[in-house]
């Protein structure tokens, strides 16, 4: 019977942290820490900490897969992929998004009072989140994913929006606004 530390198995427990559920990669961390595997516990820290929140073995496999779909792509080429192959936008996301594209500059209570609805907050975040395998090589800050899409200006008591030109076009391109 093989090792099960040895070094190609660790290997291979590394390769697989992005396909598994949050829950299982801190069930590995638990018994690396245990067995002094410092290699295998600084990937199930890193992996985990890629990951805005904890998601099922699906979802991870879902998100690695737009990872490697939207590999080498312009953050244009990957806004027009997520927003037509991984998940077209909803309903209230497209009248977010139009509402954006021709009020540059718009406030988050202008955008409330034309969006309708007292979760617009949500409906901006999960432009991103619903599509997170493939933005997340682009974001920074992984407590507020939607600046990859959005620029935000703050002041006077204020946050204003605007599109980043590259997602206005895209989104353009494919119809959505």
């Amino acid at each position: 019977m093989p090792d099960p530390f040895s070094p190609a198995l660790v290997q291979k427990a590394i390769e697989r942290l992005t396909i598994q559920a949050s829950s299982e990669i801190k069930l590995v961390r638990k018994a690396a820490t245990a067995k002094g595997l410092s290699d295998l516990v600084a990937a199930c820290d890193e992996e985990l900490g890629r990951r805005p929140y904890d998601v099922d073995a699906a979802t991870a496999v879902s998100i690695q897969r737009s990872e490697e779909e939207t590999e080498g792509m312009t953050l244009a080429e990957v806004v027009r992929h997520a927003f037509t192959k991984v998940r077209p936008p909803s309903d209230d996301e497209v009248r977010y998004l139009r509402w954006q594209a021709v009020n540059p500059g718009g406030s988050y209570a202008e955008a409330v009072k034309v969006y309708g609805k007292s979760d617009l907050g949500l409906c901006i975040g999960h432009l991103v989140y619903d599509r997170y395998g493939c933005f997340r090589r682009f974001i920074d800050d992984k407590e507020d994913q939607s600046s990859v899409l959005i620029e935000k200006f703050r002041g006077q008591g204020s946050i204003r929006y605007t599109l980043r030109p590259e997602v206005h076009q895209a989104l353009q391109a494919i119809g959505v606004v």
